[in-house]
């Protein structure tokens, strides 16, 4: 992987056999779920439940703070439980996140949370395990 003083990233990455961008197609995320070139790997999170605000704010920290600048890009949609018609928008870069936005409605229709998150050491089963678990504590808080 060869990166410029810019911080541009080999166009493989995100580019997928169809010349698609993964990152600026959110409804056909779930034709992803793991992809790696060397050390850098693209992870795709599909989750059907909608999550608490708080899991979501928690599970970005920790992603910040675990991976640091081994996360090289995080983008796409969470089903909230507290904003279920819109969805909310996420992305960053590293350990900086942009402020979350909104959608007016669900692409295609489709409620579910879909995250891409490409960089260094990750697997599907650590983010989804990581998000899972924040989410089963913050449920057991505000039961």
């Amino acid at each position: 992987v060869s990166y410029s003083r810019l911080g541009t990233i080999d166009i493989d990455l995100i580019i997928d056999e169809n010349n698609e961008n993964i990152l600026d197609n959110p409804r056909d995320l779930s034709a992803y779920h793991s992809h790696s070139h060397n050390e850098i790997t693209s992870v795709s999170l599909c989750l059907q439940k909608p999550i608490h605000a708080v899991t979501l704010t928690l599970f970005l920290e920790a992603l910040a703070e675990t991976l640091g600048a081994n996360l090289i890009r995080l983008k796409g949609m969470v089903l909230l439980k507290e904003a279920p018609e819109t969805p909310a928008v996420v992305h960053g870069v590293q350990h900086v996140f942009h402020p979350m936005s909104w959608r007016s409605d669900w692409p295609e229709g489709k409620k579910e949370t879909r995250l891409v998150l490409i960089g260094k050491g990750l697997t599907l089963g650590w983010v989804e395990a990581l998000i899972e678990t924040i989410e089963e504590e913050v449920n057991a808080i505000t039961k």
